[in-house]
């Protein structure tokens, strides 16, 4: 019964994700990279500027400290982030799908930073040790370091601040819903029901919970929500029912949560066969044979 192409699609999120991230950042690099560098190596050639030992000591002294500050304070916030969509995943179950991929999300996105901001720290730190008044190096080189160093402290700054704005973006858990159940969807497809679907889901929920009911275990109606946690260590079914269970189950989530409410007929018809599997299983009182 299992829909091979629908599984696929749904199975390799992870290197979705990080397809997803690695173009962020690749969008961001080149943002940051093409216009600064190209001023900074005519500033090279022509030196329009001329900044004196203590006004560079100045610079690069306040911008550690505003990269150190607003890192600190971001980093705070962000802890209290995770805690609060951890409250909420507490409360609504079906948001603990959503809120998976934000966290994975945005922890990449703050590794990122953190290597942005530690780089950006170590480059004032250099120039406030051995750049103020250059000993060391030829002034070309000179320039051009002193000019990378203000362009990675901008380049830090600018992240964190697009970093805040996706943190507190208010609509952040139906825009990464609906970007996750069109990718289950794939493209083309036609619309399913949606009350069919829901139906159907709910069935699944109850032949779970009696499922467990035939082993003797007690189950909370909440903990139906998450297959992988009901009835988690028994030897019950298959690892590919669980793997159609966890799809299900995610695809519902993304479906209540996005703006876009509607159930595409590949994953009705998929709900539906899972039903009819699960039901099977529960009259035949075993584990599915392969």
């Amino acid at each position: 019964m299992s829909n091979k192409p629908l599984m696929e699609r749904y199975k390799p999120s992870k290197k979705f994700f990080q397809r997803h991230i690695e173009q962020i950042m690749l969008i961001l690099a080149v943002l940051l990279a093409t216009l600064p560098h190209l001023l900074i190596v005519w500033d090279c050639q022509t030196r329009l500027t001329t900044i004196s030992a203590d006004s560079l000591y100045s610079l690069f002294s306040t911008s550690a400290s505003v990269v150190a500050g607003l890192y600190g304070i971001t980093l705070t916030g962000y802890i209290f982030f995770l805690e609060h969509i951890q409250r909420d995943n507490r409360e609504d179950e079906t948001l603990s799908d959503p809120i998976e991929l934000l966290k994975r999300d945005y922890n990449r996105l703050a590794i990122f930073i953190t290597v942005l901001a530690f780089l950006s720290l170590m480059a004032n730190g250099f120039q406030l040790l051995y750049g103020t008044e250059n000993t060391l190096l030829p002034e070309g080189v000179h320039r051009f370091l002193m000019d990378e160093t203000l362009w990675l402290t901008s380049a830090t700054i600018f992240c964190i601040m697009c970093f805040i704005l996706l943190v507190v973006a208010p609509d952040k858990i139906q825009r990464i819903s609906e970007r996750y159940k069109k990718r289950i969807d794939g493209s083309g497809g036609a619309d399913g029901d949606l009350e069919q679907f829901l139906q159907d889901y709910g069935e699944i929920e109850e032949i779970l919970r009696k499922l467990a009911g035939k082993i003797g275990s007690s189950i909370r109606l909440k903990d139906a929500v998450n297959p992988t946690a009901l009835l988690k260590g028994m030897d019950l079914m298959e690892d590919a029912i669980w793997e159609e269970l966890n799809l299900v189950r995610s695809y519902h989530s993304y479906v209540l949560h996005s703006s876009d409410q509607r159930a595409s007929q590949e994953m009705c018809d998929f709900t539906a066969s899972l039903k009819a599997s699960l039901q099977k299983m529960l009259d035949d009182g075993g584990k599915q044979q392969k």
